[in-house]
């Protein structure tokens, strides 16, 4: 079992302040709409049946206009299901980058009785991918316990690190070397949104499993490993 409080997916998307068309990120949402997925007006209450489901459009327009009016700073989307939940946030750094996360706590990652934990590791890697489609990032990774990249190394591209999801867009991936890249001994090596998503295995996702990033690592020549 992870030692954290929450698993967060970090995807540095662009080096600047961008824009969020409002209905692209409908589309965004009707999308997890499509995978059972109930936009929530805050985390789930109660988590069983929760009563605050949004199903009015205007409420929905409501929440994709706090993220995408003039001069937001971004805002978060809750999303859930029976037994599983999330947020999406979009940050705006004026001056700086544009990031968005996807953040669930470890209790509902792993389940009431810890029985859970393989079921929702692979829903929030679904999740993680619709993202990647919607909003393809320059690079993204997962992170619980670890520090996550310096925006500024993640759009340099020098992040050598390895983490328990890793994504990398089309200029890592030649960096890299795209072969390379595609044979190395992980669980999911997958091209998607102009990149390469690489999962070292679902277990890294819930448990403390530094073997397999280790592994994976070594293939790469990349000393420092992940504790």
């Amino acid at each position: 079992m992870i030692d954290a409080d929450k698993l967060l997916f970090i995807a540095y998307y662009a080096p600047q302040e961008v824009d969020i068309a409002a209905n692209r990120l409908r589309d965004f949402i009707s999308q997890f709409k499509e995978q059972g997925l109930n936009l929530m007006d805050g985390y789930a209450f109660p988590f069983t049946n929760p009563e605050n489901i949004i199903d009015d459009l205007s409420q929905i327009d409501e929440k994709i206009s706090t993220i995408c009016c003039q001069g937001s700073f971004g805002g978060t989307l809750y999303f859930w299901q029976p037994s599983f939940e999330f947020s999406f946030s979009f940050l705006f750094e004026p001056e700086e980058d544009t990031e968005w996360i996807i953040s669930i706590e470890t209790g509902t990652l792993m389940g009431a009785n810890n029985n859970l934990s393989e079921e929702n590791a692979l829903k929030f890697v679904e999740v993680v991918k619709t993202a990647l489609k919607s909003y393809s990032p320059v690079y993204g990774c997962a992170v619980t316990l670890q520090e996550p990249p310096l925006p500024e190394d993640a759009y340099a591209l020098e992040v050598m690190q390895l983490y328990p999801i890793n994504f990398y867009d089309s200029n890592y991936v030649q960096n890299l070397g795209k072969e390379r890249l595609l044979a190395s001994p992980a669980w999911c090596v997958e091209e998607i949104a102009n990149g390469v998503l690489l999962i070292p295995s679902i277990e890294a996702i819930y448990t403390d499993d530094p073997v397999s990033i280790r592994i994976v690592k070594e293939y790469f020549g990349w000393e420092d490993s992940i504790e």
